[in-house]
């Protein structure tokens, strides 16, 4: 499944991220996942929320860079080499990963966000493996 992602390009220096997520409660946008990722000068936070459009807008409202990029939702079994399986897929292709982050893991199965390109390829490797 494809989702649609809000990166948010914030400083890395503290209480960036707090106003961030203040105002996206304030509005009633809920998260379903987070990640944080840095560098020295700054940092990405990518959300998937209940609707990206309010909250890109919300976020570009407070003066913040924001981009929607599309992110590959992918099951796979909660297991040692479930991972490795998965991106075995892209081996010898031109499918390029460029991050992934887990949404949640509980029980059987883990939810993974993969920012994969290009996406055409991609979504056919994922199909024909059955993700």
């Amino acid at each position: 499944m494809i989702l649609r992602q809000v990166s948010v390009f914030l400083e890395n220096r503290n209480g960036q991220v707090a106003p961030v997520m203040a105002k996206l409660a304030e509005a009633g946008i809920n998260l379903k996942a987070v990640a944080l990722a840095e560098s020295e000068r700054f940092g990405i936070l990518r959300l998937i929320v209940d609707d990206p459009d309010a909250a890109a807008a919300l976020v570009r409202g407070m003066g913040i860079t924001v981009q929607v990029v599309s992110v590959f939702a992918v099951r796979v079994a909660h297991r040692p080499g479930a991972l490795a399986e998965l991106l075995a897929l892209f081996d010898g292709t031109d499918v390029s990963l460029r991050y992934l982050y887990t949404e949640f893991a509980a029980g059987d199965e883990a939810m993974l966000l993969m920012r994969l390109q290009p996406e055409d390829e991609a979504s056919r490797l994922l199909a024909a493996a059955g993700y």
